[in-house]
């Protein structure tokens, strides 16, 4: 027998692409999402294309600079 099971999670990913004033991608810009709540900051660097991924975040509110 097989059982495909699946469940909630209490964490979450924020994921996005870079882009500069004329909507041009930024590769290599530095990414930093930090919790408002503790102060907790996590950075990545945007690949070629400028895309990024931060995962296993927990649910709270979070400000974004790149």
């Amino acid at each position: 027998m097989f059982i495909n099971v699946s469940a909630q999670s209490d964490q979450g990913r924020i994921a996005g692409t870079v882009t500069d004033a004329n909507g041009a991608v930024v590769a290599g810009a530095n990414v930093t999402v930090t919790n408002e709540k503790t102060g907790e900051a996590r950075t990545v660097t945007a690949k070629d294309d400028g895309t990024f991924s931060i995962v296993a975040l927990k649910a709270t509110l979070y400000k974004i600079s790149a």
